[in-house]
C-alpha cells in the first residue's frame, strides 16, 4: 500500500499533459502505480503489465517517463519480486531515450539520482534485475560518451565495465576498431586539437576534460599505434 503523501505527490503531476507516441492516456499512470503495490500478486502483476504498455509500449516513451521513474524507484523496494522485474524492464525501456531531443537529458538527470541503486542491482543475485540494471547503466554510459563521439554509439558493440569505489566509479568503453573516429574527432574539435595530453602512461595519450556535468570527467586514451581508444567516464 502507498501512503497519502505518495498519493498527494502523484496527484500534483499533470499527467494529462503528456502525449505518448502510441496514444496511451498517461492519466492512467497514477492508479497503475498504486495498484502495483497490491497485496494480491495477480492484481499487482496485471497493473505492472498495463503500466508497461501505457508508458513504454514496445520501447516507445514520452516525457512522462521522468516523473514515472521517480515514483517507480520509490516503490521498487516494497514491490513483489516479479513486479520488480517488470518495473526494471520499464526503466530499461525508458533508458534508451536518454539521447532523445527535448527531454532525454532530463530523463538522464533523473536516472543519475539512482546510480548507486543501479550498481547494487547490477551485482544482485536476481538474473533479470541484474541484466536490466546492466543495460540501463550501459545506456547511461552511452549517453555520456555520445558527447565525445558525435557519430553516435547506438549501433556499436558495448563492453561495460563497472569498477571502483562509489565516489570514483568508472564506466569504460573500449573503442577497438573505432579508434579512428575518436582520434579524428579530437583532431577536429576546437580546444582539443591543441590540448596536450595531461597524462602519458605507457605511451598512451590521455586527454581529460569535463563530460556532462562538473562532477563528471572523461578520459580519452589513445594507443601509441592509434589503433585503439578507450573512453573512461567517471566521477571526480
Amino acid at each position: 500500500m502507498v501512503d497519502r503523501d505518495f498519493q498527494r505527490r502523484l496527484a500534483e503531476v499533470s499527467w494529462g499533459e503528456f502525449k505518448h507516441p502510441c496514444g496511451f492516456d498517461q492519466r492512467e499512470v497514477p492508479m497503475l502505480l498504486i495498484q502495483t503495490q497490491s497485496s494480491d500478486s495477480k492484481g499487482a502483476m496485471d497493473a505492472a503489465h498495463r503500466l508497461w504498455n501505457v508508458v513504454a509500449h514496445q520501447g516507445n516513451a514520452c516525457d512522462s517517463a521522468i516523473p514515472t521513474t521517480l515514483f517507480l524507484m520509490e516503490l521498487f523496494e516494497g514491490s513483489l519480486p516479479l513486479v520488480q522485474q517488470e518495473l526494471m524492464d520499464i526503466l530499461f525501456q525508458f533508458s534508451v531515450h536518454f539521447q532523445d531531443d527535448g527531454w532525454g537529458s532530463s530523463l538522464l538527470d533523473t536516472f543519475e539520482r539512482y546510480e548507486e541503486k543501479l550498481i547494487d542491482l547490477y551485482q544482485c543475485e536476481d538474473e533479470e534485475l541484474r541484466s536490466c540494471a546492466e543495460m540501463i547503466l550501459a545506456q547511461m554510459m552511452l549517453a555520456y560518451a555520445s558527447l565525445l563521439d558525435p557519430v553516435g554509439l547506438r549501433n556499436r558493440d558495448l563492453a561495460l565495465e563497472v569498477s571502483g569505489e562509489p565516489s570514483k566509479r568508472k564506466y569504460v568503453h573500449p573503442f577497438k576498431d573505432h579508434a579512428a573516429n575518436i582520434i579524428s574527432w579530437i583532431a577536429e574539435s576546437p580546444g582539443l586539437s591543441s590540448r596536450e595530453p595531461v597524462i602519458d602512461v605507457s605511451d598512451w595519450r590521455v586527454y581529460k576534460y569535463p563530460a556532462r556535468h562538473n562532477s563528471q570527467w572523461a578520459n580519452v586514451r589513445v594507443s601509441p599505434t592509434n589503433e585503439e581508444a578507450i573512453i573512461d567516464i567517471y566521477w571526480s
